[in-house]
């Protein structure tokens, strides 16, 4: 007889299953039937591992979400030039949403807002901490003379984002069949004309 799963692993199985759902078919119809049914789990079972739905969906949101804000954390510390990090910063954060498209549906979601307020402030903390690490970026730039904007560190971040929200809605919109790493590459010389790049051509 198979030993039963951890309450971690089986976290994790949910966590996933939850993406890959809304991913497929929307965060409208991620019930807890269809996400027992594709876990393998009856509903009761679900709940011994979360304590209700929405407390699954933020734990996706979080595995995710943090996985960002910690690479931008890591990206902010190390060694490499501004430029370099906007660059690595970029691909990291377009490549983690091919790899989770469910996040961006979960995210511009009407039902986010309707349904789950606690969920929707999980998002706002995330992304304020993600911003404070791409100011961060931006600031250690114009402290070395790279970048010479005539914009805010504030401004920048939030343009960064902007752009980087308007590449992932076109991926959605023409049914992923967009190049992020090319849209990736259209930011990065955007983002740096803004910034006042100071270097070679990007």
């Amino acid at each position: 007889m198979a030993a039963k799963a951890s309450t971690a692993v089986r976290q994790e199985q949910i966590v996933a299953a939850i993406l890959r759902i809304v991913d497929s078919r929307g965060l409208n119809n991620l019930t807890t039937a269809a996400l027992a049914q594709e876990v393998g789990l009856t509903e009761g079972a679900l709940f011994k591992h979360f304590a209700s739905k929405e407390e699954m969906l933020r734990a996706a949101v979080e595995k995710v979400g943090y996985t960002l804000v910690k690479k931008a954390a890591e990206i902010s510390r190390s060694a490499l030039p501004p430029e370099e990090k906007i660059r690595a910063l970029l691909n990291f954060h377009l490549g983690l949403v091919e790899t989770n498209p469910g996040m961006s549906r979960i995210i511009f979601s009407d039902e986010l807002y309707t349904s789950y307020p606690g969920l929707k402030e999980t998002i706002k903390e995330i992304i304020s901490e993600y911003i404070l690490h791409i100011r961060a970026i931006f600031k250690q730039g114009m402290a070395q003379g790279v970048f010479q904007s005539h914009f805010s560190l504030e401004c920048l971040a939030d343009i960064f984002g902007g752009l980087i929200q308007g590449a992932i809605i076109r991926w959605r919109l023409y049914d992923r069949k967009l190049s992020l790493p090319e849209q990736a590459g259209h930011i990065y010389r955007a983002i740096m004309l803004l910034a006042g790049y100071r270097g070679d051509n990007p």
